[in-house]
């Protein structure tokens, strides 16, 4: 399993590091957390009981449907996500991401909080690119369903087994 992803923002070279398990299922639970609620919003064109044609290209749906989201839907969303997790989700992440140096890669967040490469504490384009491409490298595989089942196939084999003994 491939554990970096090399990435290039603004002419620097970044190692973006595969989130540990821990790691990883916590900022699951936290954007699943976050995200499930805003879901309320977008429920009605994922249904397709919107005002939109999801067949006519994705773009253009995605665009409709985001053209379509009232203020007060999208402050709802935003107001879903405190500044804690916000924190929280930007540090696992910066923590994930190497600047490649002709040194080595330098860690761009340390653990205690202070950055470990020069810049990158002012430039919100390549702090949200990173926090972006770590979140996106680490979820990778996370949604396959087949792994998924792996998980569940022996819990539901426990539930067949003991529904058999219930009914005997």
């Amino acid at each position: 399993m491939e554990t970096i992803n090399i990435i290039t923002v603004d002419e620097r070279q970044f190692q973006v590091r595969k989130f540990d398990a821990r790691t990883g299922l916590k900022i699951a639970k936290l954007l699943v957390s976050k995200i499930l609620p805003m879901l309320g919003s977008f429920l009605p064109f994922l249904t397709g009981e919107g005002s939109l044609d999801p067949s006519i290209d994705d773009t253009a749906w995605l665009d409709g449907m985001i053209g379509n989201l009232s203020l007060d839907q999208i402050s709802h969303a935003i107001d879903l996500v405190d500044d804690n997790d916000l924190d929280k989700l930007i540090n696992f992440s910066l923590s994930h991401c190497y600047e490649m140096l002709p040194a080595g890669p330098a860690q761009v967040l340390k653990h205690d909080g202070t950055y470990g490469v020069a810049g990158v504490e002012h430039d919100i384009i390549i702090t949200l690119r990173l926090v972006v491409e770590a979140i996106q490298w680490g979820a990778k595989g996370f949604l396959d369903g087949k792994r998924w089942a792996s998980i569940f196939k022996p819990i539901m084999g426990l539930l067949d087994s003991f529904q058999q003994d219930t009914s005997i």
